[in-house]
């Protein structure tokens, strides 16, 4: 796995020139908090933030999610595509002041975008925005915006997205 850390800029050449392909092995791109919260957190309680990645392609992940987001908080993911892997292509959980920009998520065999919340998380997924998010041709949901459970305190609110679209998804859009 790339594992991210807070304050880390991971910034390709492009989406055809930087690759990371994991070559359908169990690794993948990932921001994941450990479980122990350490003494350094951000306004909303998450230890990692303050991430950007850009300008690059991940394929062939056989993690659950090619890139994986959990319990982050001000992250930024601009001009990245997530194609070909064996789950779902990006899934952000529990995160917080967050921005998508240029996203194509493509041939997962999984849902192509998944934003969620759980009870582990304190305080939901909440205040962010995408735009330009594409989802096509993925085995399950182009994209799938779901809290699995019902707290007010870790529920999905007060997000945008503007201009996304899913296309020839085997789920819904």
């Amino acid at each position: 796995d790339i594992n991210m850390k807070k304050n880390v800029r991971l910034a390709g050449a492009g989406q055809d020139t930087t690759v990371l392909d994991f070559a359908r092995a169990s690794f993948g791109l990932r921001a994941i908090q450990p479980f122990a919260v350490g003494s350094e957190l951000s306004a909303y309680g998450n230890s990692i933030y303050n991430i950007d990645i850009s300008d690059l392609t991940i394929k062939s992940s056989n993690q659950p999610a090619g890139l994986d987001v959990q319990y982050v908080d001000g992250f930024h993911i601009t001009n990245v595509r997530v194609t070909s892997c064996l789950g779902i292509g990006i899934r952000i959980r529990n995160a917080q002041q967050f921005r998508l920009l240029n996203i194509y998520s493509d041939n997962n065999s999984g849902a192509g975008f998944v934003v969620d919340a759980d009870e582990v998380g304190i305080f939901g997924t909440k205040y962010f925005s995408g735009t330009n998010i594409v989802c096509q041709s993925n085995g399950g949901n182009g994209f799938s915006i779901d809290s699995t459970i019902s707290s007010s305190s870790t529920s999905i609110e007060s997000f945008t997205l503007v201009a996304c679209q899913a296309t020839t998804n085997a789920g819904d859009g």
